[in-house]
């Protein structure tokens, strides 16, 4: 188990060459559009069993939107290391886009953009369960763990998050966690359990009594990183491409809830649109650190989105 300030490791390969061809990678994003309204058979009594053991417990809820952005900026930001920083093709930001779209156990042509050391997602599961056992943790705590695990690297500590959170909700991003041991089902369920009762909720539970803190959790990540993806780590050059992939992203739970749940209702209902917001203003903020122009919070916080 790291003690959080340990060696970062290797980066992710999404940022890094991948094998994958441009064809090989849009075919791929077609595979997660399918799978959204066509899903793979899998384990949907998983999430489901552990959504059961944390009705009767309900979280803390997240400080709003904006006091979260303030903490950060005046808390783990002041880690960030603007030196990590890649500089993205046009086939890693659509790898990206694939992955953040649809859980990899459903698309394998994308997986070789997934693909991180077990090491790294337990480290920092290790890190936040043991930190969130004292008091669930909010988006700011979390980010500090995951600087402190990669040395400063912001878009790796945001990769990180984003598949350790997502994996430890819905388990169905095995495939591309390499190394990880043969967990029991009872193992599995423990794990996601300590997991999201070690995370802060966005949504109160008198009013969505399955929280899902975890997978509002997941969901935030998957906005910051689609925010720092297409708003810092993309080529200029790419243009129009990275504007559209920009804005699809920004906008992705809702044109999920809109395109896809109205036709095929979620296995769990949950709505994520909160968790959306949060998600935004912090890739956001984050990619103006990134980008070296973060000026004043109200360039980062439109009035309508002062409070969750």
């Amino acid at each position: 188990m790291s003690n959080g300030g340990g060696e970062k490791g290797e980066s992710a390969s999404c940022f890094s060459h991948v094998n994958n061809s441009l064809i090989e990678t849009a075919l791929g994003v077609g595979q997660a559009v399918y799978t959204l309204y066509v899903t793979p058979d899998h384990d949907h009594d998983l999430f489901k069993d552990v959504g059961r053991m944390l009705m009767d417990e309900p979280q803390p809820l997240q400080a709003t939107v904006q006091d979260e952005v303030v903490a950060i900026v005046n808390g783990p930001a002041k880690l960030v290391d603007t030196d990590h920083k890649p500089s993205l093709s046009r086939k890693n930001l659509l790898g990206i886009m694939g992955v953040c779209m649809q859980f990899t156990c459903h698309v394998p042509r994308l997986r070789p953009y997934a693909e991180t050391p077990f090491e790294h997602i337990d480290n920092l599961f290790e890190q936040i369960t043991l930190k969130g056992n004292q008091k669930p943790l909010d988006f700011s705590d979390q980010l500090t763990i995951a600087l402190l695990e990669t040395s400063g690297d912001l878009p790796e500590a945001i990769w990180r998050l984003f598949l350790t959170s997502r994996q430890h909700a819905r388990w169905l991003d095995s495939s591309v966690i390499i190394g990880m041991p043969d967990f029991t089902r009872d193992q599995k369920m423990e794990r996601m359990y300590n997991f999201s009762t070690s995370v802060a909720a966005c949504r109160p539970q008198e009013i969505h009594p399955a929280q899902d803190a975890s997978g509002d959790t997941y969901y935030s990540w998957t906005h910051a990183l689609g925010g720092i993806t297409f708003r810092a780590l993309a080529g200029q050059r790419l243009g129009f491409g990275v504007k559209a992939g920009g804005v699809a992203m920004h906008n992705g739970t809702r044109l999920i809830q809109e395109m896809v749940f109205r036709l095929k209702p979620q296995t769990m209902w949950s709505d994520h649109s909160i968790a959306a917001t949060y998600g935004n203003a912090i890739g956001e903020v984050l990619a103006d650190i990134l980008n070296d122009r973060l000026i004043g919070l109200e360039e980062v916080l439109p009035e309508t989105e002062l409070v969750a």
